[in-house]
């Protein structure tokens, strides 16, 4: 182990004899000893070695020990440490001066040797108590200072206010001087300063503990404080003393300001929240049932974006985000002092309008519409949007605000489902419809599970020889309560929902186990089956379709793969690659519902598909004075285009003769419509079409 350093003296003294007998005991004792022959060379010596003990003779030529000892005191290497004066003065004024002047200590002259080695070891042990002591109360301010903690007391008797230095600076007072209670409540503000004055009465009688948050607010000194004290009471339970800390809280009570205020606040817009949107609409449902005014109404008023997903698709996340604060800027705008504004979260706001005796909702709701319809500017770019609104009125619809919210959205909903780009008033059917719609949506999350989805199958019939070469899975669901659900009843809601995953990847396997079955009797038979846009663009799409047609043992070339137009052109780089990664499978691919959507020819001609579907709606009207030529013209183009890129046709809708033989001369491939057999479950399918099951 390393040796201890061993503690340095430095001994001042004119005599030569006695700075050498100093050092001779001293060193033995097992100090380091410096010397210096008077006071300015002991001035120097104290620079150079910081010592931690000094001894001092008083008789020196060039400075006495007593203006050595000053001197040494103003420095702040040798401010605290001890100093021993060596004197042969004994009388007490000469003792005094010394200790004026800062002495730790004194020895008399002739010095007792053995007595002054154990002088200086105890004066070395308290000057390493004093220091530590010293070193605790440094921490301790600097603790207080950083947590802005001061201490103080209050004195009855004489009512009297003391304290710690820090606690003063709190209150804004440089001095540190006691003063009275009438001065001291001066720093604070005026009800403050009532309120601590009427605690201190009480504490005079029952109260032992005190704790109270008091305000400063003078010039430029404001703060938040927080006072407790504890009382001190005689025998006889009289106070007697009060004593305690105060802290400086401002910035906590700052940051709870604001984590309240953010609590019921959109961080993106400020607006007011769903949390505080409720408290708002409770108290004005209270407010109104409480009035006397038998026209006090209210209004509650609920807008999203049509179709805000697209803007975020188009806009990015950070362009959505400027549109929605863009938005919220200008209801803020038309909304009436007196009413109020909210987001509930996403693109959805809600706007609270206390109706007036003169008032027209239709007006008001008008006037947002209209609002709302003018362009915005979004990153130096003219943006359009539309909304749908929901109106819900107080009391007519609803006196509680959870309801009248509920009711508002609902009819939201339905404008929504309208178009959007408009507003409706709810109505109690609307509620009924809701309430359909909700255990739609419940029984359909079972569906699967238990066994509900049937698969419908719909012939392809080849042209050329009129023989079947394939069908159309289509899903249809058997609800034990409503029957057969036709898909345009619940396809939107599994879309909505994302139900159409798993009703979607049930299908295929489905599908692809019955066309399996079929091949054998027909071994040219395909099977065709929907795609819905979110299992297109599900990232395990392959993998799903891999697993249906090995685990059913179905070849690739079998399974014809159907997505819309409008869904192939929604993202038409990233389909074609999705679309070229299904091909390399082997799958036949088709383009469902053409001349529906925008295609781009320069987009179809990169699509690697096999066939165009025409859409029944080209189809319904050939041969019918409705639709005439033009229909047969767009019929006749598409197939001509098509064929232009090396793509077969199939015609979807044909309900007779005349439009198939139409068809047939125009060169379309494949037939596919009631006229050569409706959607039917695969047993029917076998009995319309025997060669399925004939050995």
């Amino acid at each position: 182990m390393p040796s201890k350093t061993l503690p340095t003296l430095l001994a001042i003294d004119d005599d030569p004899i006695t700075r050498m007998m100093l050092e001779k005991v001293l060193v033995r004792a097992g100090y380091r000893v410096v010397t210096a022959s008077g006071g300015t060379e002991g001035l120097l010596r104290c620079d150079e070695t910081h010592p931690d003990l000094i001894l001092l003779d008083v008789m020196m030529p060039d400075l006495d020990g007593f203006q050595t000892c000053q001197l040494l005191r103003k420095k702040s290497s040798a401010e605290h440490i001890p100093i021993i004066m060596l004197t042969g003065l004994e009388d007490a004024e000469s003792i005094e001066q010394a200790f004026h002047a800062g002495a730790t200590d004194f020895v008399t002259k002739p010095i007792n040797w053995g007595l002054l080695s154990q002088r200086v070891k105890f004066a070395l042990r308290a000057y390493e108590m004093e220091d530590g002591l010293r070193k605790a109360q440094s921490q301790l301010a600097y603790a207080q200072r950083l947590a802005q903690l001061g201490y103080w007391e209050w004195n009855p008797e004489n009512d009297m206010v003391s304290g710690s230095q820090e606690m003063f600076a709190l209150f804004g007072h440089e001095q540190t001087v006691p003063m009275s209670k009438t001065a001291f409540l001066r720093f604070l503000t005026q009800s403050s300063a009532l309120v601590l004055e009427e605690t201190l009465a009480k504490l005079e009688n029952d109260l032992n503990t005190l704790s109270l948050v008091v305000h400063v607010d003078k010039e430029a000194r404001y703060a938040v404080l927080n006072i407790l004290g504890e009382v001190t009471r005689n025998e006889q339970g009289i106070l007697v003393g009060l004593s305690g800390s105060v802290q400086d809280i401002t910035r906590i009570s700052e940051a709870e300001a604001t984590i309240s205020r953010l609590n019921l606040h959109d961080r993106l817009t400020d607006l007011p929240n769903r949390n505080f949107f409720m408290e708002m609409l409770t108290q004005a449902l209270q407010k109104r049932a409480n009035s006397k005014d038998p026209n006090a109404k209210l209004a509650v008023l609920t807008l999203d974006i049509d179709r805000f997903k697209l803007f975020n698709q188009s806009l990015g996340i950070h362009g959505g985000d400027t549109l929605l604060k863009a938005l919220a800027v200008r209801l803020t705008q038309i909304t009436r002092e007196g009413d109020a504004v909210a987001r509930l979260g996403s693109d959805e706001f809600v706007v609270l309008i206390d109706m007036h005796l003169d008032d027209k909702i239709e007006a008001i709701a008008s006037r947002y519409h209209s609002n709302l319809v003018k362009s915005f500017n979004i990153n130096d770019t003219e943006v359009f949007i539309t909304t749908s609104l929901g109106i819900a009125l107080a009391p007519l619809d609803s006196d509680q605000a959870e309801p009248l919210l509920a009711f508002a959205n609902t009819a939201k909903t339905r404008a929504k489902s309208a178009g959007g780009n408009q507003y409706q008033f709810y109505t109690a059917s609307m509620n009924q419809q809701a309430a359909k719609r909700l255990k739609l949506e419940h029984d359909l999350r079972r569906a699967v599970e238990l066994g509900q989805m049937r698969v419908y199958y719909q012939p392809k019939i080849a042209s050329s020889n009129l023989a079947l070469i394939g069908a159309e899975a289509l899903v249809r669901w058997q609800h034990p309560e409503w029957g057969l659900v036709p898909p345009d009843a619940f396809i939107p809601v599994a879309e909505e929902t994302g139900m159409i995953l798993e009703i979607g990847q049930w299908v295929l396997n489905e599908a692809c186990r019955q066309a399996a079955i079929w091949r054998t009797h027909i071994p040219d038979f395909h099977i065709g089956v929907n795609l819905s846009a979110r299992q297109f663009l599900q990232d395990d799409l392959l993998t799903q379709v891999e697993y249906a047609l090995t685990s059913n043992r179905l070849p690739a070339a079998a399974l014809d793969l159907e997505i819309t137009e409008s869904l192939a052109m929604a993202d038409a780089q990233r389909n074609i690659e999705i679309l070229r990664q299904l091909k390399a499978l082997g799958i036949h691919l088709s383009i469902d519902d053409f001349g529906t959507g925008y295609s781009s020819l320069s987009y179809l001609q990169a699509f690697p598909v096999n066939t165009i579907k025409i859409d029944r709606s080209f189809i319904m009207r050939i041969g019918t004075p409705e639709g005439g030529k033009a229909d047969e013209g767009i019929a006749s183009a598409i197939i001509a285009m098509a064929h232009s890129l090396d793509m077969s046709l199939v015609a979807e809708g044909i309900e007779n003769e005349a439009q198939a033989a139409f068809l047939t001369q125009q060169g379309c491939e494949v037939f596919q419509g009631f006229y050569f057999g409706r959607p039917v479950p695969s047993d029917s399918f076998e009995k319309q079409y025997p060669k399925l099951t004939e050995a």
